[in-house]
């Protein structure tokens, strides 16, 4: 999935959703998503990010994960945060309940 990113024209949600239902599609079916970008980032990180929120991590947790596992990785630049956090609001509010795919999350 091709995208453009900057703090003038973020990524849209619709984006970031269609993305990780493509991941959580393969992840479901016991297989492996491979996320990247030209500098692994921004645009990755924000989508790896997303998943893992998908998979039931709050935003912050995920945002240290990443961070934790790539040094390079930089989701708290405020443009970034920002796309993370909104689709978290967005995801929580489309699976009221808390509705997590509980057989992703390992």
């Amino acid at each position: 999935m091709r995208t453009v990113d900057s703090p003038v024209t973020p990524i849209p949600t619709p984006t970031f959703v269609r993305g990780v239902e493509a991941a959580l599609d393969v992840i479901r079916q016991g297989g492996r998503v491979f996320v990247h970008c030209k500098h692994g980032r921004h645009r990755s990180v924000a989508m790896a990010a997303c998943i893992l929120i998908a998979m039931g991590d709050t935003a912050e947790t995920a945002m240290q994960r990443l961070r934790q596992g790539r040094r390079r990785a930089d989701p708290h630049i405020w443009y970034i945060r920002r796309q993370i956090e909104r689709f978290e609001r967005y995801w929580r509010k489309q699976r009221p309940g808390g509705e997590q795919p509980a057989a992703v999350h390992g």
